[in-house]
């Protein structure tokens, strides 16, 4: 397992990583748009304006998906971290 980073100050338990949490937010917004701008009807007059259409709603859906799958696994990891936390503090001897 890898080392725990913990708040240098206070022993409250693993440290959230922010940046990894905005990077998500940046692409779940990039999502949003790309699927929002490929909603609805839309007049096409040549078949590659419907190609463009399909690929945005595409990559939209894809990108949603990795930003579900992203949070998904650092909720899991900070999760993990914390029952770590807890088994190293003592915490823990109340649940047995």
């Amino acid at each position: 397992m890898d080392e725990i980073k913990y708040h240098p100050f206070y022993e409250r338990g693993p440290i959230i990583d922010q940046k990894a949490i905005d990077k998500t937010d940046s692409r779940r917004r990039m999502a949003k748009a790309l699927l929002e701008s490929s909603e609805g009807p839309q007049r096409i007059g040549h078949w590659t304006q419907g190609a463009a259409q399909l690929a945005k709603a595409g990559v939209g859906a894809y990108l949603e998906n990795k930003s579900n799958e992203e949070q998904a696994a650092r909720e899991d990891q900070y999760n993990a971290d914390r029952l770590a936390f807890l088994k190293k503090t003592g915490s823990m001897e109340w649940l047995k």
